[in-house]
């Protein structure tokens, strides 16, 4: 990108580059400072794909196509919330906004390459089936 329009600062302004997470967007602007070797020169625009909710203004003319529909992704993920009942039992409208914040969490350990293999390890004891080990959201 240097190389293309170095010559030009303002020309790297107008550009946005979609990165997959906030460390990529900081390493990204840590090579481009690195590159630079102390020339002023004004930065892309860098977002972070997994901070993105859709409703960014300032990105309005990229076109990112949905995964999948919100409801059609809720209200799946509500029913799995709705029978881990115990002592978590939630109502409909409190797994709603359960499945939504469990729609983020596997939104985040997609977008960073991780996986939920080691989740029993990480969740609290009071999370954990009693004497199995093993998690009560999760086949871990």
């Amino acid at each position: 990108m240097l190389d293309r329009w170095g010559d030009d600062p303002l020309q790297l302004a107008d550009i946005t580059l979609l990165l997959p997470t906030r460390r990529s967007c900081r390493a990204v602007s840590d090579a481009f400072l690195r590159v630079a070797d102390g020339k002023a020169l004004l930065l892309p625009r860098l977002f972070a794909l997994a901070d993105l909710d859709g409703d960014e203004a300032s990105i309005e003319s990229v076109e990112l196509p949905a995964a999948a529909e919100p409801l059609e992704r809720l209200f799946p993920l509500a029913g799995l919330v709705l029978k881990g009942g115990g002592e978590f039992a939630a109502t409909p409208d409190q797994a709603l906004r359960l499945a939504e914040a469990l729609a983020a969490l596997i939104d985040e350990v997609e977008t960073e390459s991780a996986d939920f293999s080691k989740l029993a390890e990480l969740a609290p004891e009071e999370l954990l089936s009693i004497g199995s080990g093993r998690c009560n959201f999760c086949e871990s």
